[in-house]
């Protein structure tokens, strides 16, 4: 059956030099209801097309398959109504782009294409901010400009910042970090205060760097640690550390057998260690001959008179502090000093300049030993002598 029409109209005009209409209407008046029509066209008393008095166009919601605003040769390819205040635009009968209010919602597998841009004139910008945005800095890579320079580039591995751009994040709390992990965020650092930055595991923070440098392990209080009855280890920046627990403060293994366990060093040379054995731990002062001139003894010494100092040096006495201890032997370090320096280390009365509180002397009594063993021996000649007599 052939197109049957309501209404046909057909002309033909060949003037060029006049402008024609196909159709024109012209209504006067300047006051008419809200739900006027300049023109409306409806199909069994629904109205499809219309056209208000302020010359809008009215349009039916469509589909994404039929579209009420498309083409001729792609009738579902166009713009209809998705919902109540939202614009849908679909290609090919399918939805591709929603806008809303105040939102742009891509379809599943669609991609926005810009430019590539570059840092003055990034791809994606602001209205009001053009050289503001991200742009593609390199290939696969995404660039992020601030004011026409590149702030922070991103790659399938790395997030790059450029030079003097600095990446902050919230203080945090041992509980939340504020650089943490996604999968873990009970873990990370945090900023506990001032020029510090606090380690946390599963919510506790266990290490934290302070503002001197020191490295604080358990009590993080103090680089005194112990002081306050907390375990812990300080690892200070000037080359200090200092190990607090009720229990093996620490431990070494030689995986690899008999050798040096600790070396000390003074300026750079070695000058003792610690060294292990199957059967002996042996605490050792560098002695090698190649360190020493063989001298003759000083004259008018006399190892007899020797000895009687050194005994001049010991007493008895008991410790201020653990008087529990009982009476013990041995010597007092500055008396000793004025006869066997060598054996003796710091000075008399002493003092720490901040605190105000004693640095005591110390006492090796190891450094006697060869001064013993040598009156000792004169005294074996002596009496061998006086049993031969």
């Amino acid at each position: 059956m052939p197109s049957q029409y309501i209404a046909a109209l057909t002309d033909t005009w060949n003037n060029a030099a006049t402008v024609w209409y196909g159709i024109k209407m012209n209504v006067t008046g300047t006051a008419y209801a809200a739900a006027s029509r300049l023109f409306s066209m409806q199909l069994t008393g629904a109205e499809k097309f219309a056209v208000t008095p302020d010359g809008a166009a009215l349009v039916g919601p469509g589909t994404a398959a039929l579209p009420s605003v498309s083409f001729i040769s792609d009738p579902n390819t166009g713009i209809y109504r998705p919902a109540s205040d939202a614009v849908g635009v679909a290609t090919n009968g399918v939805l591709r782009a929603t806008f809303s209010d105040n939102t742009l919602k891509m379809g599943a597998g669609v991609n926005i294409l810009g430019d590539y841009g570059t840092a003055a004139l990034p791809g994606y910008a602001f209205e009001g901010d053009q050289n503001t945005g991200m742009y593609r800095a390199a290939v696969d890579q995404i660039g992020f400009s601030v004011n026409g320079t590149l702030a922070v580039t991103v790659s399938a591995s790395m997030l790059i910042m450029a030079s003097g751009v600095q990446l902050g994040a919230a203080d945090g709390t041992s509980l939340v970090p504020g650089m943490t992990f996604a999968s873990d965020p009970d873990t990370g650092f945090w900023r506990p205060t001032s020029n510090a930055i606090g380690f946390v595991n599963n919510g506790v923070e266990y290490s934290r760097i302070v503002s001197s440098g020191s490295h604080r392990f358990g009590d993080l209080t103090t680089d005194n640690v112990g002081t306050s009855g907390t375990a812990g280890v300080s690892i200070a920046a000037i080359g200090a550390i200092q190990v607090a627990r009720d229990s093996t403060l620490i431990t070494t293994n030689r995986t690899d057998g008999d050798g040096t366990a600790f070396s000390i060093r003074r300026v750079g040379v070695s000058v003792g260690s610690i060294s292990v054995s199957a059967g002996a731990t042996s605490y050792n002062t560098s002695s090698d001959y190649r360190l020493k001139i063989v001298t003759d003894a000083p004259e008018g010494f006399d190892i007899e008179a020797r000895i009687l100092e050194l005994d001049q040096a010991l007493t008895w006495f008991t410790w201020i502090a653990h008087p529990q201890l009982g009476p013990q032997f041995g010597a007092l370090a500055h008396v000793l000093q004025t006869v066997a320096p060598q054996a003796v280390s710091g000075a008399k009365d002493a003092v720490d300049a901040e605190t105000g509180s004693i640095v005591p002397q110390g006492v090796d009594y190891s450094k006697l030993v060869p001064e013993l063993v040598a009156g000792l021996a004169d005294a074996l000649r002596r009496i061998k002598v006086l049993e031969q007599a």
